[in-house]
């Protein structure tokens, strides 16, 4: 909803937009083709989902004079364009604690009380 909000540059957010992005939600039930299947989409999809549910949107506002007109391919691609991306540094632990905690795995003190090593820092 707030994708397609941010997408569209609508001001605001009528009943309407709230109904077309339930409606594009729904649409996307695994449920539709198979009743015994998973009410809500899979995770895997989401990024797919959140850009039509937002296009639907997009698309309401603009029919509710709250959106400037775009074609729907041009909004679509806004939507995706604008779509936030996970995007994270690789974490790598020091070398020394890595050693330090196979050392210490294997003995009773360790499990009791923390390295001394380790209370240093």
């Amino acid at each position: 909803m707030g994708l397609g909000v941010v997408a569209s540059g609508a001001p605001c957010v009528t009943d309407a937009m709230m109904l077309s992005a339930a409606r594009a939600f729904a649409g996307n039930s695994p449920a539709l083709k198979n009743s015994s299947a998973s009410l809500l989409p899979p995770l895997t999809d989401i990024r797919r989902v959140a850009a039509e549910i937002a296009t639907a949107v997009g698309m309401e506002a603009q029919k509710e004079g709250v959106a400037p007109k775009l074609a729907e391919d041009e909004l679509s691609q806004q939507a995706r364009t604008t779509q936030w991306t996970p995007a994270y540094l690789a974490f790598e632990s020091p070398q020394d604690v890595t050693q330090i905690l196979t050392q210490d795995s294997g003995s009773k003190s360790a499990e009791s009380k923390p390295s001394a090593k380790l209370q240093k820092r």
